[in-house]
């Protein structure tokens, strides 16, 4: 028994069990959700691809479900989207769409997204 709990405690501490969440019924719920068009839940699935969180880390899986709520005008959505455009994460880099996608956070009134973009337009021009 003893055994058994070590190796579950390692896999938990070395996120080898974190996909498992992907199995779940909560899981499976918010998705259904994501996919009738609720940005929230978009987001929500968006966070947990890009950073692995109870599922397998997918950078292009994150960008399909930021852009979804991005297209909704969901301003942390539209963050995410520059901050994956600024860092390359999955994807070349592009300063210019980091700030259309900041300016678009800013737009809807995301005041993260207004210091970002302010930031790299400085040092883009």
């Amino acid at each position: 028994m003893r055994n058994v709990l070590l190796g579950i405690m390692c896999a938990l501490t070395l996120g080898l069990a974190q996909p498992v969440l992907a199995q779940s019924a909560e899981f499976q719920q918010l998705k259904a959700e994501a996919m009738k068009g609720d940005s929230d839940s978009q987001l929500e699935l968006g966070v947990m691809y890009e950073q692995g969180d109870g599922v397998e880390q997918s950078y292009a899986k994150a960008k399909e479900f930021f852009e979804r709520a991005a297209q909704q005008d969901h301003p942390e959505a539209q963050f995410n989207l520059g901050i994956m455009y600024e860092h390359g994460e999955g994807m070349p880099k592009n300063k210019k769409q980091a700030i259309e996608w900041y300016s678009k956070a800013c737009e809807n009134g995301d005041e993260d997204g207004c210091a970002a973009a302010q930031r790299l337009d400085r040092r883009l021009f």
